[in-house]
């Protein structure tokens, strides 16, 4: 894939195919990309992080895990590629793994520091020639569908050939991600090929925004309209992966394949950092750019570039140096601020718990005063009410009943004589107050029978994963060098944003 001047749309990057892509085969093999999950975030606020949000549909559990606006950063092709509703030539498959890479809250520092999420895959829904630019249908048809935030006006959009100058375009198929090889991190990003020191290993645009986008704040929900408090309660997941600069308000977001999962190593670093002197990024005017016009704008292309500092070898772990300051803080985290959370040994996630016991039956809720499930895990059940369904009572399942996954309470279970299991549930309203409007019930619960083992889960209760936990670690990345220029900084230690600076937290 390589990244270049879009074809499709004005004043916009977007990705090319470097070679000829079947109809139904992924775009791009890579082990996957992160998915970071963005929770209780204030949609009213505008920011060009905006445009590369997904919601809904991305997991089927997401909605449950938090009770107000859930939003998805899927880095790599679903924030690269352009939108296009209307000639849309690859499709998001909501495909995902849960997976916590054997860190846990009772003995690991970095547990809830990065994401458990990986998610793929995007696939060809046409045969796609060498040189096409990939286009994304953006748009959501149903509730489980996934949908990007980003709007591509009628007038931004062009007739040109959907192909690209090969002379300018910058390869962004470098990075595959798997397991890093430092234990507690995650998944790391590892070369797909043998690159010369001072060679580029990786190549990504970068968003630019103001801090306070990471903040959390606090929110109730009044007389059917959502407030929002100047306290700050909480960093966003998202806060880790962003480049920022002590004395600036300002904070840069990777979007390219792969390098999310750019681990730290201050000893071993083998990649450093430098903005692309390739013509896409122009004259790299940003770099004069004042705070408000830097984050204000939405046609700012920024790309930054990954450079060797020694020779690499296909297969090798690509690690960054965070700075001297993240790493004092880090250290300062586990030295004084750090303890495992209370009763904390025995902890499972659904994920776990789903890999142990995934073959057994849903139990009832007879069955559970003897054999409980853990606090922290509910049943799930998937149901959208139809217009069918209004009167009927109980009502029975069918596939046009599969959508918005809800908690539910298993009752009965019986054998559907091919050795799977069919249940009654009595589901309930989504706890999430910000539902999708074709979730809402007619009542607050409904009787349902006939649920097949497919459209039930056990899912994690909302705030109870690790990133939700209090004192996760969090803190943006400040590289060593001189990425950050004197027009992005600040006179004094005062967010030049439109909240308040986290003391507020006190």
């Amino acid at each position: 894939l390589w990244l270049a001047e879009s074809a499709a749309v004005k004043n916009s990057l977007g990705l090319f195919a470097g070679v000829d892509i079947p109809k139904g085969e992924e775009v791009l093999k890579n082990g996957g990309e992160l998915h970071i999950p963005i929770y209780d975030k204030n949609p009213r606020e505008w920011s060009r992080l905006h445009d590369v949000w997904w919601s809904q549909g991305i997991s089927l559990d997401f909605a449950l895990q938090s009770d107000f606006h859930s939003f998805s950063f899927l880095s790599g092709v679903g924030v690269t590629a352009t939108c296009h509703d209307g000639k849309a030539n690859i499709e998001l498959y909501a495909t995902e793994e849960v997976d916590s890479t054997g860190v846990h809250r009772h003995k690991d520092v970095t547990a809830g520091s990065f994401t458990y999420r990986l998610h793929s895959e995007y696939v060809a829904s046409e045969t796609i020639s060498a040189g096409q630019e990939l286009l994304l249908d953006c748009r959501k048809s149903s509730p489980d569908e996934p949908t990007k935030e980003h709007k591509v006006l009628a007038n931004d959009r062009t007739d040109k050939e959907s192909t690209f100058d090969s002379s300018e375009a910058l390869c962004v198929d470098t990075l595959n991600i798997q397991p890093s090889t430092i234990p507690g991190a995650g998944r790391g990003a590892f070369s797909k090929r043998d690159v010369k020191e001072g060679e580029r290993v990786a190549v990504s645009p970068v968003i630019a925004f103001d801090e306070s986008e990471m903040y959390m704040f606090e929110q109730a929900f009044e007389e059917d309209y959502l407030t929002f408090y100047d306290k700050v309660v909480g960093y966003q997941l998202l806060y880790n992966y962003c480049y920022g600069h002590k004395n600036s308000s300002i904070h840069l977001l990777p979007t390219g394949p792969g390098v999310n999962a750019i681990n730290h190593d201050s000893e071993e670093a083998n990649v450093e950092l430098r903005w692309s002197n390739s013509t896409l990024n122009g004259n790299k005017d940003f770099l004069n750019m004042y705070y408000a016009k830097l984050t204000g704008r939405q046609d700012v292309t920024m790309i930054l570039e990954y450079i060797a500092l020694e020779d690499i070898d296909a297969g090798d772990e690509i690690f960054l140096d965070y700075g001297e300051s993240w790493e004092k803080y880090f250290e300062s985290f586990v030295e004084n601020d750090w303890d495992p959370p209370p009763f904390s040994s025995k902890y499972r996630s659904a994920a776990d718990f789903n890999k142990q016991h995934g073959d057994e039956p849903f139990r009832t809720v007879a069955e559970q005063r003897d054999q409980r499930y853990p606090r922290n895990i509910i049943t799930a059940c998937l149901f959208e009410e139809t217009e069918e369904n209004f009167k009927q009572d109980p009502i029975t399942w069918t596939m046009a009943n599969r959508g918005c996954l809800r908690p539910c309470l298993i009752l009965e279970r019986q054998s559907d004589g091919d050795g799977k299991y069919l249940y009654k549930a009595e589901v309930h309203e989504m706890p999430n107050i910000i539902e999708d409007p074709f979730c809402k019930l007619s009542k607050t619960h409904k009787m349902v029978e006939n649920i097949p083992s497919e459209a039930i889960m056990l899912t994690d209760r909302a705030y109870t994963t690790d990133e939700h936990m209090v004192d996760t670690f969090r803190s943006f990345i400040e590289p060593p060098g001189d990425l950050f220029p004197d027009a992005w900084m600040r006179d004094d230690s005062t967010d030049m944003g439109d909240f308040l600076h986290p003391t507020l937290k006190s």
